[in-house]
């Protein structure tokens, strides 16, 4: 399932946020072989350059690599998986307590609810 892109965040960082979660998720698993840059451009309707430019950050933060000649793959490094997992859960743990705050719920109260939540989903 491709990205729905906002206007509050580049969209360059979206598709990395986006491919993360295909990583997270398991959908490309390691040393995957990537669609190339131009391949990715259409698949999710944007420019190459901006599609370039997310898989260079992926790259730099090591979620993926290049081959010379033969394109980008997914890290096999568990270790970077598992602090993606938990830098995305974070992520997600601030914006529901973001949200919460902005309802007027206290840390307190929304971690409460998502205690009794939780027990509800078991």
């Amino acid at each position: 399932m491709n990205p729905t892109f906002h206007a509050d965040k580049p969209i360059y960082s979206q598709i990395s946020d986006w491919m993360k979660k295909q990583m997270i998720t398991g959908e490309w698993k390691g040393d995957d072989k990537l669609p190339s840059v131009r391949e990715m451009g259409v698949m999710l309707s944007v420019n190459p350059n901006t599609v370039s430019r997310a898989y260079q950050e992926l790259e730099r933060t090591g979620y993926i690599y290049a081959k010379r000649g033969m394109g980008s793959f997914v890290t096999s490094d568990k270790a970077i998986f598992e602090q993606l997992k938990k830098e995305l859960a974070e992520e997600i743990t601030d914006r529901f307590l973001e949200e919460a705050r902005s309802i007027g719920l206290d840390n307190e109260a929304a971690i409460e609810l998502l205690t009794k939540r939780s027990s509800h989903h078991e």
